[in-house]
């Protein structure tokens, strides 16, 4: 079976050994003040870079990745912003998060569009690191992990959680801490890979000095998200998994893999789904 290139973000292998189981100051924006008191990171230990190949933790590979992560060609990123850009909501006045940024892709994205004040926050140090280069984001940007926001409760309007979930054991404790910042009636965008390309042998992977390194993560169906983020009073407003499409044909074919396209488009490549926090308990949860 052909292997779809590194570039995908994505490699095949068997079902069996599928993954686990389960800054800106202009503009007029507002100081954090009472959005992040103190403004303390909730991280403070090193993360310590593994040797290249094998199976790494997500800090760690993100620290070997993060050079390249934003030049290497990746048509998953390419078909989430495809689809995700129409369907945001206005963001005029807007406080919005990053969960576990990155490069600070869509944290850039949002306060472009208009939002009044954003905060991106990852656990990779150099990922970060890369994030700050942009200057619209130097001052928005903070260390921790996306179970331990340093945000006060209920001052968000939207969160986006771009392809982390499935870095994280236990949903539950994702679910919760993202109901915990949200205002009442606020906006969650939550995307990742779609659990049928790594029932049909995808990893997560990236390339690093000519070797293939995979990103240690855990497998959830899409029922199992919405029932855990419905437990924290989360209602589905939609869930689109899109496929890879003509759009997506240039990046394939920069890397020579155009005809690896048609094989990558058997079933959905990603899923997006948007939430909305009630401001009570949902039916069937008491």
């Amino acid at each position: 079976m052909a292997v779809p290139p590194a570039f995908l973000f994505l490699s095949l292998r068997t079902a069996s050994n599928a993954a686990a189981d389960q800054s800106p100051k202009t503009g007029g924006r507002k100081p954090l003040g009472n959005i992040m008191p103190g403004r303390k990171e909730t991280i403070e230990t090193d993360v310590k870079i593994s040797p290249p190949g094998g199976c790494l933790p997500p800090a760690d590979a993100y620290a070997l990745w993060a050079q390249t992560y934003d030049s290497d060609p990746n048509p998953l990123l390419a078909l989430e912003e495809r689809e995700l850009l129409p369907l945001l909501p206005r963001l005029e006045g807007a406080f919005v998060l990053d969960i576990a940024c990155g490069t600070g892709r869509w944290l850039n994205l949002l306060l472009a569009r208009g939002a009044r004040h954003g905060v991106g926050f990852d656990l990779s140090h150099e990922m970060l690191g890369q994030a700050r280069r942009k200057q619209a984001l130097r001052e928005s940007l903070l260390r921790a992990d996306c179970t331990a926001i340093p945000v006060a409760t209920g001052v968000t309007d939207l969160a986006i959680c771009s392809f982390a979930a499935s870095y994280v054991a236990d949903l539950s404790l994702l679910s919760c801490e993202l109901s915990r910042v949200l205002k009442k009636g606020g906006r969650l965008i939550l995307t990742d890979f779609h659990p049928s390309g790594l029932e049909r042998g995808w990893r997560r992977t990236f390339r690093y000095n000519g070797e293939v390194v995979e990103i240690v993560n855990f497998k959830f169906s899409l029922d199992q998200l919405c029932r855990t983020f419905r437990e924290q009073r989360f209602e589905l407003d939609q869930m689109i998994c899109p496929s890879f499409g003509e759009a997506e044909r240039p990046i394939f074919r920069r890397c020579g893999k155009e005809r690896l396209l048609e094989q990558s488009q058997a079933g959905p490549a990603i899923f997006i789904s948007s939430f909305r926090l009630a401001s009570t308990d949902l039916p069937g949860n008491r």
